[in-house]
C-alpha cells in the first residue's frame, strides 16, 4: 500500500518505528514543535484505512510479532490461521546465521543519543554512566563464554562467571538504552533515508541481538543443569581465522504482548508440541476428520525422488516427460508440485508450459486456493530438513539444547508394511528423528507438507462429477490413506510420444514425428521389451494385453477413452501398398492432427476416426 517504500525499508533496516520515521511525526526544535508528513500522506491507503472502525481486522502472521498498530483496537480474541510458527523462527536457516563476535561483546558499548534538533551526539561523556554499569556485565558474559567453550551455553558456565539472573535482566535494560533514537524523518528522500539507515542500522541490530542473549540467559541462569538451544558458542572457521569465537543465536520470536487476548488457532496439521512453545495454554477443543470420497490417492513407489536423485543428469527431462504423459491421460488440468530447483529447471528448459499444466514448488503452496478444480495433482518428492536442522529448530522453539547427530548421521530407519484399499502390500522405509521434538519438526515439514500439497486440489469439495486424482511420487511413507500403490516404471518411447501430444502405431512414422526417440529400429527394439506400449495404464489392470494388431487397437481405443481431450483415428499415407495405421493425439496440444501428420509424413490418403462402439 505504501507509495514511497524506500524510506520504509530504510527505517526497518535501522530498527526505527516506521510510522514516526516515514509517515508523520512531531519534531521538537529550538524554534518549537513542527509536524512532519510524508508527501503521500493525504492519499495513502494505509492512513485512510486507519480512520475506519472495524469489528474484524485481517493481518499477516508477521504482524503478530511486532507492536499492534494503534488503529487496531485491542482485540477481544485473536484467530490465528495455520503455519504461523515458521514466521516466528529466527536464525535457523543455515544460509542466514545470526551471530555476534566475541570481540563485539568485549568492545566498549557506546550509546547514541538524539539532540533536540534531531542531530546525534556521539560523545562518550553522554554515556559514561551507562558504560560504567554495562561494561562489568559484558566482562562477566565474555568470561562465561570462555569458560563454556564451543557448544551450547550452559548454566554452569554462567554460575562460574558469577553471572546471575538479575545481572542478565539489568544488562538487557541497559542495552536497550543504547539504541539510537529516530534519525529518519517523514519527507526525506530515499537516498537520505538509506544513508541514515546505513549509519545506525548495524548498531541498532547489534543491540537487539544482545537483548536476545541477555533475555535467554536470564531464563537459563535459574534452570538447573541447563544447556541453551538458542545461544551457542562457535569457534573460528580455522586456525588462521583471527576473528575469534562467535555467539550464534536462533530463537522463536514470541507474540508481541500488544496482541495478547483470547486465541483461537485453526490448523489442518496441528502439532501441539510445537505450537505450545508460542501458545503455552493452547488446548485442542475440536479435532475434525473430513472424508474425501471423490479423491483417489495413488502412491508411485520403487523410485527415489529425493533432491539428490532429481539432480542427476537427465532427471529434469525424465520428470517433465512423465508429468506430461500422466497429464495427457487425466481429465481436466494438472498441477505438479515439485522441488524449487526442479521447477526452475523445467521452466528454463521447457517453458512456456502447456496451458493445462501448472507448476508449484514445495515450501510455497500452503494456503494456495487456485487449484480446486484440477483433475490431477502430482506431488514429486517432498521437503525434508536434515536431522541437525530439525534439531536446531527444535532447540529454537523449546529453548533446550537438542544434541545433533554425529557428522554424516541420518534419521533412524524402520521398514514398515503398508497396504492399499485393494489389498496390495508394499514395504517402505519410515524415517524418524531420535529426539521427540525434533521428530515433530521433521514430521511438520515433511509429512504435513505432503498433506498441505494434497490439499491444494481441495478433495474435500469434490463430487462424482468432479473427482480428483492425486499421485505421490517418492519413497516417503504416505501421510494419508492410499487407494492404490503403483510400482514405478520408466516411460516407454510410446508414452513419451503420447505425452508430447501425438502417438502413432508405425515405428518409422513415430521416429519421423519425434526424432529424439531414436530410429525405427530403436523403437522396434524398445517395443519388444514390453507387453504394452502404454504400461502406465495397462500393466496394472486385471486383464492382460492380447497379441496382434487387434490388441494394439483395443489399447489405443482405451487410451482415447481415458480423457475427453484424447482422440484416435486410423490414417493411410498416400501411395501404393500403404496400410492403415493408428494415431492417438491430445487435442489440447494438437488441434489439427492431419496438418501435423502431413507436415512430418507426407500427404495422407485417408484419416478416419476410430469406431468407439
Amino acid at each position: 500500500m505504501c507509495l514511497n517504500l524506500r524510506p520504509v525499508q530504510a527505517a526497518v533496516s535501522a530498527g526505527h518505528n516506521v510510522e514516526s520515521s516515514c509517515c508523520a511525526t512531531t519534531l521538537t526544535t529550538s524554534q518549537g514543535k513542527r509536524k512532519l508528513y510524508c508527501k503521500h500522506y493525504s492519499k495513502c491507503g494505509y492512513q485512510k484505512q486507519k480512520k475506519f472502525v472495524a469489528d474484524i481486522w485481517i493481518v499477516t502472521h508477521a504482524m503478530l510479532f511486532i507492536k499492534r498498530p494503534k488503529a487496531i483496537s485491542q482485540p477481544r480474541f485473536l484467530i490465528i490461521d495455520e503455519s504461523f510458527l515458521g514466521t516466528s523462527l529466527r536464525g535457523v536457516n543455515v544460509k542466514q546465521k545470526i551471530t555476534i563476535p566475541l570481540s563485539d561483546i568485549r568492545s566498549q558499548p557506546v550509546a547514541r543519543r538524539r539532540k533536540k534538533d534531531g542531530s546525534i551526539s556521539m560523545s562518550i561523556s553522554d554515556t559514561a554512566d551507562l558504560v560504567a554499569q554495562l561494561v562489568p556485565l559484558r566482562e562477566k558474559l565474555a568470561k562465561a563464554i570462555e569458560l563454556n567453550g564451543i557448544g551450547p551455553m550452559k548454566s554452569s558456565s554462567l554460575e562460574a562467571a558469577d553471572l546471575g539472573r538479575d545481572d542478565c535482566l539489568e544488562a538487557y535494560h541497559l542495552e536497550r538504552k543504547r539504541k539510537k533514537l529516530q534519525l529518519i524523518l517523514p519527507g526525506m528522500s530515499g537516498a537520505e533515508a538509506d544513508a541514515l539507515a546505513d549509519a545506525v542500522g548495524v548498531h541498532n541490530k547489534s543491540i537487539d541481538l544482545m537483548c536476545v542473549v541477555w533475555s535467554e540467559l536470564a531464563l537459563g541462569s535459574c534452570a538447573g543443569a541447563w544447556m541453551s538451544g538458542r545461544v551457542c558458542i562457535e569457534g573460528p572457521v580455522d586456525e588462521s581465522d583471527a576473528s575469534g569465537s562467535v555467539v550464534r543465536l536462533q530463537w522463536a520470536e514470541p507474540l508481541h504482548e500488544s496482541w495478547r487476548s483470547g486465541i483461537i488457532h485453526i490448523d489442518a496439521t496441528l502439532r501441539l508440541e510445537l505450537v505450545s512453545s508460542l501458545l503455552p495454554f493452547l488446548r485442542v477443543v475440536e479435532d475434525l476428520r473430513i472424508e474425501t470420497p471423490h479423491q483417489r490417492v495413488i502412491a508411485v513407489t520403487g523410485k527415489s525422488f529425493s533432491d539428490s536423485a532429481l539432480k542427476k543428469d537427465g532427471m529434469i527431462r525424465e520428470v517433465w516427460q512423465r508429468i506430461r504423459m500422466v497429464a495427457c491421460l487425466a481429465a481436466g488440468s494438472t498441477l505438479a508440485i515439485v522441488p524449487k530447483f526442479l521447477e526452475d529447471g523445467i521452466l528454463k528448459d521447457y517453458g512456456p508450459l502447456p496451458a493445462h499444466i501448472s507448476l508449484a514448488h514445495h515450501g510455497a503452496i500452503t494456503g494456495l486456493d487456485a487449484y480446486g478444480n484440477v483433475g490431477l495433482l502430482i506431488v514429486v518428492g517432498r521437503s525434508l530438513p536434515s536431522p541437525n536442522d530439525a534439531a536446531l529448530i527444535a532447540g529454537a522453539l523449546s529453548g533446550d539444547y537438542v544434541q545433533p547427530l554425529p557428522e554424516g548421521g541420518w534419521y533412524d530407519a524402520e521398514v514398515v508394511t503398508l497396504s492399499d484399499k485393494q489389498g496390495m502390500v508394499v514395504s517402505m522405509v519410515r524415517e524418524t528423528h531420535p529426539h521427540p521434538l525434533a521428530e515433530q519438526v521433521r514430521a511438520r515439514i515433511c509429512d504435513d507438507g505432503l498433506i498441505q500439497a494434497i490439499g491444494r486440489g481441495r478433495g474435500v469439495n469434490r463430487t462424482a462429477d468432479n473427482p480428483l486424482r492425486v499421485e505421490l511420487w517418492g519413497e516417503a511413507v504416505p501421510p494419508v490413506e492410499v487407494d492404490e500403490f503403483r510400482p514405478f516404471h520408466w516411460l516407454s518411447k510410446d508414452e513419451i510420444a503420447l505425452g508430447n501430444g501425438i502417438w502413432v502405431e508405425s515405428a518409422a512414422d513415430l521416429s519421423a514425428l519425434w526424432p529424439e526417440l531414436g530410429s525405427e529400429k530403436a523403437i522396434h527394439s524398445a517395443r519388444e521389451e514390453r507387453t504394452s506400449p502404454f504400461p502406465y495404464i495397462y500393466t496394472h489392470t486385471t486383464k492382460g494385453m492380447s497379441s496382434g494388431r487387434e490388441g494394439l487397437a483395443a489399447a489405443a481405443l482405451s487410451v482415447v477413452r481415458a480423457a475427453p481431450h484424447l482422440r484416435g483415428a486410423e490414417y493411410r499415407k498416400a501411395g501404393p501398398g500403404t496400410k492403415l495405421k493408428l494415431v492417438v493425439w491430445d487435442a489440447r496440444l494438437v488441434p489439427d492432427v492431419r496438418a501435423v501428420l502431413e507436415k512430418k509424413l507426407g500427404t495422407l490418403a485417408s484419416l478416419e476416426m476410430l469406431n468407439e462402439v
